[in-house]
């Protein structure tokens, strides 16, 4: 089945208006404030777009970003109407969206003719996707009414359309709408129902409701290394068959093996977050970004402990002998 929304566009156009959100710190910092930030960065140029698709291509600050992990279960329910959580959960991601979704609503002055400005294109199409989900929030979580442009965006018509379809109040018009004052709206259940009859491919969306994640959540190396074999066994795969399939070189695979079986002294940093997203896809698909983020919650901490602990002069240096 052709997706509505192509995933892996979208992503990489969300890829690229934060790491220019980012680059802009180079005006309140210094010229090398936004490579400290998200690490080397592709070129911003036309010629460079496709660049921006790939899994961890903006650095790994940003491939961990709630905004980029979110905008991705929008898109995933968008294409099969299955939301994969609970209302608290949508809500959640509702929450955690706005502020990029505000931020993108002032895009005639982000993407206007200055250096570093946001790439249109990419604010677009992003800003179009959120349009869509929180007008849906609107009327399928919270069953508000809507504005005939409200329902125009998720059905993907012109407002002109929609328009059309209410006049003739005293004709049995195809649309129902409701005037006060100057106000014309839909009731949530007209809005449904009218969707249903439009060649616009809506249905209400569906609530995933069986949890695939253990309910726990690890706080050490030890625990997350239960935490993966648990999951891990649930596909039937070994250690082994679990690296090759994911492509690992020996040493990753050794690694990862004495993660599951609590090991202290792996070495984390062969876990990049290329590494780390891709497992996580292929051991729970549907939560694959919470998974990243539980995962990312363990071992990005160690990773810095051990960063510090080399940057940080020894007992003796600070003795002064």
């Amino acid at each position: 089945m052709k997706e509505k929304f192509d995933k892996t566009e979208l992503l990489g156009a969300t890829r690229q208006i934060l790491s220019q959100i980012a680059i802009w710190t180079e005006y309140l910092y210094d010229a090398n404030a936004s490579e400290r930030l998200v690490g080397n960065l592709p070129g911003i140029g036309d010629d460079s777009k496709k660049q921006w698709t790939a899994s961890g291509c903006a650095g790994s600050v940003i491939e961990r970003s709630i905004v980029l992990r979110n905008i991705g279960r929008v898109i995933d329910c968008f294409n099969s109407n299955v939301w994969n959580g609970d209302v608290d959960n949508l809500n959640s991601t509702y929450s955690a969206l706005t502020p990029f979704h505000r931020l993108l609503k002032k895009s005639a002055a982000l993407t206007s003719a200055v250096h570093y400005a946001l790439d249109s294109d990419a604010v677009s199409s992003t800003y179009l996707i959120l349009e869509i989900f929180y007008v849906r929030v609107k009327l399928e979580v919270n069953r508000d009414e809507l504005e005939l442009k409200e329902l125009a965006t998720i059905a993907g018509l012109a407002v002109k359309t929609v328009r059309m379809a209410a006049i003739g109040q005293d004709k049995n018009p195809e649309l129902v709408t409701i005037k006060d004052g100057s106000r014309t709206y839909v009731k949530a259940e007209e809005a449904i129902r009218w969707l249903a009859t439009k060649n616009v491919g809506f249905r209400p969306i569906e609530w995933f409701k069986e949890k695939l994640l253990p309910s726990y959540r690890p706080n050490n190396l030890s625990e997350l290394g239960l935490y993966l074999r648990t999951l891990r066994e649930k596909t039937n795969r070994s250690v082994s068959e679990l690296g090759s399939h994911l492509g690992w070189e020996k040493k990753v695979i050794d690694e990862y093996s004495a993660i599951e079986n609590g090991a202290e002294t792996s070495d984390l940093s062969l876990f990049t977050i290329e590494k780390v997203m891709r497992l996580a896809e292929l051991l729970c698909p549907p939560e694959s970004h919470e998974l990243v983020r539980v995962i990312d919650g363990v071992i990005h901490p160690r990773l810095l402990e051990m960063k510090i602990a080399e940057l940080l002069p020894n007992a003796t240096g600070l003795k002064g002998e």
